[in-house]
């Protein structure tokens, strides 16, 4: 017996030995410990989790080693592609614009997949395992709950047209921001897609950052206030992750609450955040409703794990599944770990797996983050994972 633990626990420090080698070598520009630089894919990320990206180098699980490195495999081959479309494209060139926010120098820096001063024009190269016509079931759904949960809620018209996540079109548009502010000069924008194996160059004109202006600078803002803020807290060394999560980010965390903008666009990271899987991070109720034989399902184990996190801070939340379902809040409270998966049947049915039921329970976490951008002390039962 003795020699079965040994033997697991080799092999389990020899993976994340190999995955850590593997991660690092995915990873073309990190951002490890640069406090002083903003990233255009930034924009589009969860601000917790751009934060923690700066102060913790964190593998992520093999499942997302996996997907990533399927994606680099297809980027690479899709530039190939470009290039013979494009013969003086340059692949990742670096584009940095110093400049001031509040008063601090800050440099922005974006490297887009494919960049042709000549043909005045950028191409980014993305790849997703959904096909157009789930992501646009998926991006109806998300609508639905944005404008349930927030009265001021809004949605990018392009990547709706055009069957693609926001984070996509947002990071596109960042790039030819950028571009305009170093060079003066309009780019257009591209988004070489694989969509489900369907493949396509959809283009993005220069007139939309026009429109996404003022959200980019809000952005750019926010980032720079966030990181002169927070960093100077939570550095090491007296600072545990515990701490820094639940306390230091806390007015983080509420913040993506209150604007529904920058909500509808986090989700799609949260699922497969490696700050998520580790549960360093609260996590976000998932906004992907959405049912596909191909795809699966919505809720997944580690999710209502952090749903159950997420109750034990959330008085009005743990309200709301009450009255739903008193059977199921009770077995929330009451699981174990190795009860989750009973209870993410209760999840599949039609009742809790759909976008009204999702946008309650915002509805109900946004009732305890309206004071003071953070959510007051729980009153009610705190859950305590066991």
């Amino acid at each position: 017996m003795e020699k079965e633990y040994l033997v697991r626990d080799l092999s389990d420090a020899l993976c994340n030995y190999l995955a850590k080698l593997y991660y690092l070598s995915q990873y073309r520009h990190t951002r490890y410990h640069k406090f002083r630089e903003i990233h255009i894919s930034d924009l589009a990320s969860c601000p917790i989790k751009v934060i923690l990206d700066r102060v913790f180098s964190v593998t992520p699980p093999c499942r997302l080693l996996y997907y990533m490195r399927e994606g680099l495999e297809w980027e690479n081959k899709a530039i190939e592609s470009l290039k013979m479309m494009f013969p003086k494209g340059e692949a990742w060139k670096s584009i940095t614009w110093e400049t001031s926010i509040a008063g601090i120098e800050w440099k922005i820096v974006g490297s887009p997949d494919l960049y042709s001063y000549d043909d005045r024009l950028i191409v980014e190269v993305k790849w997703t395992r959904f096909s157009p016509r789930e992501t646009v079931f998926i991006m109806r759904n998300k609508t639905i709950i944005g404008k349930t949960a927030w009265r001021d809620f809004e949605y990018f018209y392009y990547s709706r047209i055009n069957k693609v996540w926001d984070s996509w079109y947002i990071q596109v548009v960042g790039y030819l921001y950028l571009i305009e502010k170093v060079m003066g000069a309009r780019f257009t924008g591209y988004i070489y897609a694989n969509r489900g194996d369907r493949i396509d160059l959809l283009r993005v004109p220069s007139d939309e950052v026009d429109k996404l202006r003022d959200f980019i600078e809000q952005q750019l803002r926010r980032l720079a206030s966030l990181f002169d803020y927070y960093i100077p807290q939570i550095y090491p060394p007296h600072h545990n992750l515990e701490t820094i999560i639940w306390e230091d980010l806390r007015e983080v965390y509420c913040m993506l609450w209150k604007d529904p903008k920058l909500y509808s666009m986090v989700e799609y990271q949260c699922r497969l955040c490696p700050y998520g899987w580790i549960l360093a991070c609260p996590g976000l109720i998932p906004l992907r409703t959405f049912y596909s034989k191909e795809m699966g399902r919505l809720w997944d184990p580690e999710e209502l794990e952090r749903l159950r996190l997420l109750m034990g801070f959330s008085p009005s939340l743990q309200q709301y599944m009450k009255s739903r379902s008193e059977e199921l809040y009770n077995m929330l409270v009451n699981a174990k770990k190795e009860d989750l998966p009973k209870i993410l049947w209760r999840f599949y049915a039609d009742e809790f797996n759909n976008a009204e039921f999702i946008a309650g329970m915002i509805r109900a976490v946004r009732d305890d983050c309206k004071f003071a951008w953070r959510l007051r002390p729980p009153y009610g039962k705190t859950i305590i994972l066991r």
